[in-house]
């Protein structure tokens, strides 16, 4: 028949004997299969190489599919092919949206080659090469996002496209993100995913809003343990308001986390900032003098109290460091023993024992040998101001002397300070004393 449909039946196997398959002349033999019996649904098998089947659209969609896959996710050992990346440097523009369309073409496809190192490889390299087939890669990402982000190697597909993607597909794909960033960060593959993206993410919103999430829960994320990593990798950025806002967070909850592993490097890195040490010493002077002791005494605390004595002596927190020691000393005999930590002790004892001498401190010094020296005796040498200077080699303007004429007698302090002058001097000192306690015993001493 002239107008006889060209995919019919009786064309298709009229044809068979013209393919170049060896089997294709060969008679075809219906197994004999008996009768099933009555009530019982039965499947007749079909023969194991059946002609039609090579010939159906279907059949050959899904030979270039498995070909396909084969290609993306063997190793070179396996097959026998040029390098994929020279490979894919000679296709044409339309060649590689062809290529991506096949990869993209069903979601779980894409996504099964993307979780196999080879295929994650390689989609790698050919995110970037196309605008075309870009788009159709990041539809491909989106439509399985969260699968996506918590695998091991399928998430570093969707970094690259982070990467190379423009600015619109870029923006979109930080706004699947942010609903997703805590399940995210809790996975055990995902949260070096999440790490990745706050690192390069350079959108000043879309950063803002992702380290707030990452702020306000950090409580949450600390102890849970992938989450955890998640915040030291943010308290690392340096970002003041960020870092701060982590600390309020944890405020109640530093001196425990310091127990854990995890926690105490968390709460290690909050004092290294100046925006919240300060919260971090003031919560572990509030607590008890017992469990400070045992935060000093334990496996992963006691650093955190060693970072916290020498941050605050370094920063010069002379108050906060002499509360620290004040709490600790009661217990040093406890941090000598085998179980305890020795570098506390150490720390501790020196410096009770050597106190820190401050600029305040030498002031008062050199005052005090001013106004407590005795008057020289009438018709001796008097007393020069340089010889009333500490051992600091402080020099107050106030006690200072132009230099006489040629000959004559030099000015002395006795001379040259009334005694109105000297009570003034004496109250000045006092005055200072009275408004800072510690000092006088530090002075004393």
């Amino acid at each position: 028949m002239a107008n006889a449909d060209p995919f019919s039946m009786s064309t298709l196997l009229s044809s068979l004997q013209h393919l170049p398959f060896t089997f294709a002349t060969e008679p075809m033999m219906t197994p004999a299969v008996p009768p099933p019996p009555r009530g019982i649904i039965f499947t007749i098998p079909q023969p194991r190489y059946d002609p039609k089947e090579f010939l159906t659209p279907q059949y050959l969609e899904y030979s270039r599919l498995q070909s396909l896959f084969n290609l993306m996710t063997s190793s070179k050992e396996e097959v026998n092919i040029a390098p994929f990346k020279e490979m894919i440097s000679r296709l044409s523009r339309r060649e590689l949206q062809e290529m991506a369309y096949l990869l993209t073409s069903d979601p779980d496809y894409f996504l099964a080659i993307a979780r196999n190192k080879n295929g994650s490889h390689r989609l790698q390299k050919l995110i970037g090469k196309s605008g075309d087939a870009d788009k159709l890669f990041f539809l491909a990402i989106l439509r399985r996002f969260l699968h996506v982000m918590t695998d091991k190697y399928a998430s570093y597909v969707a970094v690259r496209g982070m990467q190379v993607f423009d600015d619109k597909k870029k923006e979109l794909m930080y706004e699947h993100i942010l609903p997703h960033a805590l399940r995210v960060a809790c996975d055990k593959h995902g949260y070096i995913a999440l790490n990745e993206v706050i690192t390069d993410l350079d959108h000043p919103f879309y950063r803002d809003q992702l380290l707030d999430i990452v702020a306000l829960n950090a409580l949450l994320l600390s102890y849970d343990a992938y989450g955890n990593y998640v915040v030291q990798h943010v308290l690392t950025l340096n970002d003041l308001r960020c870092t701060y806002n982590i600390a309020v967070s944890l405020v109640g909850y530093c001196v425990e986390l310091s127990l854990d592993k995890c926690g105490s490097y968390i709460v290690e890195k909050l004092l290294e900032a100046e925006e919240s040490m300060v919260l971090v010493v003031e919560e572990l002077l509030e607590c008890e003098g017992g469990s400070l002791m045992r935060l000093a005494r334990n496996e992963y605390g006691s650093f955190v109290v060693i970072k916290a004595l020498r941050v605050m002596q370094e920063m010069n927190r002379v108050d906060l460091f002499r509360g620290l020691v004040q709490k600790l000393m009661p217990f040093r005999h406890l941090l000598r023993r085998p179980c305890g930590n020795t570098t506390i002790a150490a720390i501790i004892e020196s410096k009770n024992r050597n106190p820190p001498r401050t600029t305040t401190l030498s002031v008062l010094t050199a005052l005090f040998r001013i106004v407590s020296s005795s008057p020289s005796e009438k018709g001796s040498k008097s007393t020069a101001i340089d010889d009333s200077l500490g051992p600091d080699g402080v020099y107050s303007p106030l006690l200072s002397s132009s230099p006489s004429e040629e000959g004559s007698k030099s000015t002395t302090i006795d001379d040259s300070l009334g005694s109105d002058c000297v009570t003034c001097v004496i109250s000045c000192f006092l005055s200072v004393l009275t408004a800072s306690p510690p000092l006088i015993f530090v002075f004393f001493e």
